[in-house]
């Protein structure tokens, strides 16, 4: 009885860290009331990974206060960790567990740097530097990408078909999104003329 017990916890183990409400921009969330969280996904986060301080879905802007249990387990691939929050997420102390933050950045609000080492796993990154308004990509694919703007309209023309795209002004919030179409892809949001913001396809 005891050996079937067993078994049966680590089977269904991964069913459990893998659940999640949505995905999006490529990070896996969790939804309750007003607040998300990141979860575990598969395939497993890599490269640089971006965690904004709010995301939308389903109509509705939730804030981002927790990672998830496991959410970061054995992604050996990190190199890049932008997270936008100024209060530091509440997290499992397992969800960087068997990943490769001792090599990898941390990027944080400047104003919260010593709240981020202050903590675990925050501690545990090789370096934590203050967030700019740019993005750091590992890899840059030669696309022949057009962006235009007409008041809160940002139109984007070269993204493959089927490919995501989202909008983020620079404090990490994201503004709108929406899936490439064959031609020009329109997305409407409620940002004023002169307004910096950064484009994510992909």
């Amino acid at each position: 009885m005891k050996k079937y017990l067993i078994l049966l916890f680590v089977t269904l183990l991964p069913m459990l860290a893998n659940a999640y409400d949505a995905k999006i921009d490529g990070i896996y969330y969790n939804f309750l009331e007003d607040e998300a969280w990141v979860a575990s996904g598969s395939p497993k986060y890599s490269g640089a990974v971006i965690i904004p301080a709010s995301v939308t879905y389903d109509g509705k802007d939730f804030c981002v206060t927790s990672i998830g249990e496991y959410a970061f387990y054995d992604c050996s691939g990190l190199t890049d960790v932008w997270c936008y929050a100024e209060s530091v997420p509440s997290t499992d102390s397992y969800f960087f567990s068997y990943s490769s933050i001792s090599s990898a950045t941390l990027h944080v609000p400047a104003e919260s740097i010593e709240k981020y080492r202050a903590t675990k796993p925050g501690s545990r990154f090789g370096t934590i530097v203050a967030l700019t308004d740019e993005v750091a990509v590992t890899e840059v694919k030669a696309l022949p990408v057009l962006i235009q703007t007409q008041g809160g309209i940002i139109s984007i023309q070269g993204a493959a078909e089927g490919t995501p795209i989202a909008i983020y002004n620079t404090s990490g919030k994201q503004y709108g999104s929406a899936i490439a179409g064959k031609d020009c892809t329109a997305i409407q949001t409620s940002l004023q003329s002169g307004s910096t913001v950064i484009v994510k396809i992909g």
